[in-house]
């Protein structure tokens, strides 16, 4: 059996000294995954969301995560794409020179990996029944026919026997077919590690949002009142912290922070050298952020790639 839930509190109650709690939920059997959705309605304002579960006639593939290389990724292709769009002479000499570089190393990064990774398979679930399956299916249907229109009891005992026996031949055809897919897993890094990753999809759990707390002390229930209530309190967190000193050193200070070229230090000097050991120690798990550039990418840059991030970085530190 599993367990439909949208992971989301059902119970709102109006006493704040309670917490919301997930009260309504489903258990079903027999039903695939993925022909069924499930979210939370929104329309009633009472203490109780009630949850919309659908069945759906088609499978409902979930959108693919957007990432930029994969066990198939071809990095000599990858190299030589780089180093292709790291020729060109780049312009450094002011900020928004600066910004726009930044954007073309994202881009030809970007284009370069998507070029070189092909799309991964989908992995399309076998439907094809057997023969000696079929043959016991039609087999039960035809039993069942005179069981439904004479209700003979010779006939129910037959469709019980010819029930029986299709159960036992179905959980015999399922478990060959798991027991062939746990033979074809692996732990190395050529299959993807696709046997820990079968291991954490083994009865996942539904991943449960915890409630939100406004400012006046009620919940924030849809996904519009979490964003405000969050950006608001980050709006509140993010401040900068209060100056003890004198408001001429203030002053100074802050005439130094918005006008940094008139500084008489000289710029940091960044080398080639110095990039390519600090990208070569990265830990390659570490998550991307927006732009998806890992650090697996970084690490495949050719010298062209390392010599325009040093430059860009350089002049950096002179023009912003």
């Amino acid at each position: 059996m599993n367990v439909i839930s949208s992971g989301q509190p059902t119970y709102w109650p109006t006493d704040k000294r309670k917490i919301p709690d997930v009260i309504d939920f489903c258990v079903s059997k027999g039903i695939a995954k993925n022909i069924i959705s499930c979210q939370s309605c929104w329309d009633l304002s009472s203490d109780h969301s009630p949850i919309i579960v659908e069945l759906h006639t088609t499978t409902q593939e979930r959108a693919r995560k957007c990432v930029l290389q994969n066990n198939r990724t071809n990095w000599s292709l990858f190299r030589e794409l780089t180093d292709k769009a790291f020729q060109e002479s780049v312009s450094l000499k002011s900020e928004d020179e600066i910004t726009e570089a930044v954007l073309y190393f994202n881009k030809s990064v970007q284009d370069a990996a998507w070029l070189s990774t092909p799309p991964l398979p989908s992995r399309n679930l076998d439907t094809h029944v057997p023969k000696h399956i079929f043959d016991k299916i039609i087999k039960k249907r035809r039993i069942r026919k005179p069981w439904q229109t004479t209700r003979d009891l010779v006939a129910k005992k037959q469709l019980n026997h010819a029930n029986r026996q299709l159960k036992h031949i179905l959980e015999k055809d399922r478990n060959d077919g798991f027991h062939n897919y746990l033979t074809d897993l692996d732990t190395t890094a050529s299959s993807d590690y696709s046997l820990w990753k079968a291991t954490r999809r083994l009865k996942l759990p539904v991943n449960v949002s915890p409630p939100i707390r406004k400012p006046d002390g009620t919940w924030a229930r849809t996904d519009q009142e979490k964003t405000r209530t969050f950006s608001e309190d980050l709006s509140n967190v993010f401040t900068p912290h209060p100056y003890d000193g004198s408001p001429e050193d203030a002053a100074e200070i802050t005439n130094h922070s918005n006008n940094p070229k008139d500084t008489q230090e000289m710029p940091l000097k960044f080398t080639k050298t110095e990039f390519a050991r600090i990208i070569r120690k990265s830990n390659e798990k570490k998550t991307p952020g927006y732009d998806l550039i890992t650090n697996r990418i970084l690490q495949e840059l050719p010298e062209s790639g390392i010599t325009f991030l040093t430059s860009l970085f350089n002049a950096m530190t002179i023009h912003t």
